[in-house]
């Protein structure tokens, strides 16, 4: 329990904090902040300390991010505190410079270099150009977006600090990261951090790819502009201004029968073609965004990813699946790592957990951001390995199957 609560007595709470700093306990320190961030998060208020909450939030991460690259050394766990301030705002100068210092020099040799995954230079150089087409377009609407200049680091200098090597996680899903590959992340990582000039996207993506509709992943694109700005209300608006290219409005009924087909389809089967056919299968109107992907590795199976536009509230999703007992838990201390595992009694002890299942297959379906329930453990101090109630606020943007 916290000597002193942070929502209730902020300025005690930062008397607390300097003095754990003052003996040097960086560990101590680092828990103490850890816990007022769970429980900032979880709380109503809109205000701590007179100040807007999210303001509050933002400054702790960053000390914590600080805490954890100067004090502990701890460098994985500073990179996944400092996207996640990335994350809430694009226009962080500080934490997208603590990034790229973070990710180092070595990310441009890696991609090259890869692990048994074909990546050439010139391929590299291609994506590369289009970063720097596709900046000068997104830049342009700069005065219409009110971005300031230094919101939005330029990508002269040091390659290895642009935006293509954001998506790092990303390539690990794929066998083979061609030029197209490539391309497309860099599109994906633009749009996710501007998101709103679109006419000037769909110019970049007709010049670099022919008429969008002739692109084979057009709707992937248009998915992830739609669901990329950092708060709904601004993803709903926008929507509707989506080019052709983009996914159409969903209807709900379709959605849900689709999801139920496309779990049968998956179940009768575990190969490639299985896969291909099930995406193929799916109506664009549905609002599922899906694609096949194969493990580079012999002998694994293949993986589905499919997109939700716009996101599905977590209890519907359940329904629809007939996942019993939904709850959201997460292993690690990081924004995006919440996901919906279900609950099992286990002779009346404490409830365990397994993941649900689609098609037969194992499901990693991400929540967007700590859910917004009751803690089945009101005495845990989460929220590594807690589990929270759903309710209709907590919204799935993502199904991983396989």
């Amino acid at each position: 329990m916290m000597a002193v609560d942070p929502i209730t007595d902020f300025d005690a709470f930062q008397v607390e904090l300097a003095r754990i700093e003052g003996e040097a306990d960086w560990q101590a320190l680092a828990r103490t902040l850890r816990e007022a961030l769970h429980d900032l998060a979880i709380a109503d208020a809109p205000q701590v300390g007179g100040r807007p909450k999210s303001a509050v939030e933002s400054e702790l991460w960053g000390r914590l991010g600080r805490l954890y690259r100067d004090r502990l050394g701890d460098t994985q766990a500073a990179t996944t505190v400092f996207e996640l301030l990335a994350a809430r705002d694009p226009r962080d100068v500080e934490a997208r410079a603590a990034l790229a210092a973070l990710r180092g020099e070595g990310i441009l040799a890696a991609l090259v270099a890869g692990d048994g995954r074909p990546r050439t230079v010139a391929a590299l150089a291609g994506a590369l150009g289009l970063e720097l087409t596709l900046d000068d377009a997104l830049l342009g609407a700069r005065g219409t977006m009110a971005l300031p200049p230094e919101g939005h680091p330029p990508l002269s200098g040091d390659v290895t600090s642009v935006s293509v090597t954001y998506d790092w996680d990303m390539f690990h899903e794929y066998p083979v990261a061609t030029l197209e590959d490539l391309l497309r992340r860099t599109v994906r990582e633009w749009t996710a951090v501007l998101a709103h000039p679109i006419a000037a996207v769909e110019t970049v993506l007709t010049s670099a790819f022919g008429p969008p509709r002739l692109v084979a992943s057009s709707r992937v694109f248009g998915s992830w502009i739609a669901t990329s700005t950092s708060n709904a209300s601004t993803a709903l608006s926008f929507y509707p201004k989506l080019p052709d290219w983009a996914v159409a409005a969903p209807d709900t009924a379709t959605r849900e029968r689709a999801l139920v087909e496309l779990a049968a389809t998956i179940a009768a089967g575990q190969d490639r073609t299985v896969l291909d056919r099930a995406a193929a299968s799916i109506p664009p109107s549905c609002g599922l965004v899906i694609e096949a992907r194969v493990a580079p590795s012999p002998g694994h199976v293949p993986k589905l990813a499919i997109e939700l536009v716009p996101a599905m509230p977590a209890p519907e999703l359940a329904r629809v699946l007939g996942w019993p007992r939904p709850v959201g838990r997460t292993l690690a201390f990081h924004r995006d790592s919440w996901h919906v595992w279900l609950a099992t009694d286990a002779d009346g002890d404490a409830p365990r957990f397994e993941r649900p299942s689609f098609g037969g297959w194992s499901v990693t379906a991400t929540l967007d951001g700590h859910p917004r329930g009751r803690p089945l453990d009101p005495a845990h101090r989460g929220p590594i390995g807690d589990a929270y109630e759903l309710t209709s606020e907590d919204l799935v943007r993502s199904l991983h199957v396989g």
